[in-house]
């Protein structure tokens, strides 16, 4: 269902991970798993302009929008591997104003609601 140069949207909880530091600015590699599916980025903090981002939006484990476009198609261990380019980040989405029939377990804990 997926190829190469196709663009996805993710709205789930992925894991941000400092990889490289130089001259104040880092790379963090960007990561979520989920049914032997994973998704994985890199993003430079030079693009990033606030200090929630740097600090709070884009670290650890946090429930984020991205958009992204699928470079390369693996496996690993077992599971399919989507290496991708961010096009677009985004934060700040209210959970109880998220319309789904899906359950979303990520995310929910940071605004203290279920």
């Amino acid at each position: 269902m997926i190829n190469h140069g196709d663009i996805i949207f993710c709205l789930k909880g992925f894991y941000f991970k400092t990889t490289n530091i130089y001259e104040k600015e880092e790379d963090r590699l960007v990561y979520s798993h989920s049914k032997g599916i994973e998704l994985r980025f890199s993003i430079n903090t030079r693009h990033m302009y606030g200090n929630s981002s740097l600090y709070n939006t884009f670290t650890g484990h946090r429930f984020v929008a991205c958009l992204l476009l699928v470079k390369n198609i693996g496996s690993e261990n077992k599971k399919l591997v989507l290496d991708c380019t961010p096009i677009a980040l985004g934060a700040g989405f209210v959970p109880n104003e998220y319309k789904t029939p899906y359950k979303l377990k990520y995310g929910w804990n940071t605004f203290g609601r279920r």
